[in-house]
């Protein structure tokens, strides 16, 4: 048996993506970096989710700006 107790810190509105999201576009606005990335289909690890496309992201920034 396993007791589950909700938790003040994760909300179930939290876990949803389209407040990722916004958040992410929302620090991107008020950082305005030179240059996004995007790799779609990823998670909020892209190194475990999708580590080829971040190494190829990577070497277009080392490319580009080195």
């Amino acid at each position: 048996m396993l007791l589950l107790r909700p938790h003040p810190l994760f909300s179930p509105e939290a876990t949803q993506e389209k407040v990722w999201v916004t958040k992410e576009r929302w620090i991107i606005e008020k950082n305005s970096p030179d240059e996004v990335k995007v790799v779609s289909g990823s998670d909020h690890m892209l190194m475990f989710s999708k580590p080829q496309e971040m190494c190829s992201c990577l070497l277009e920034v080392a490319k580009n700006y080195f």
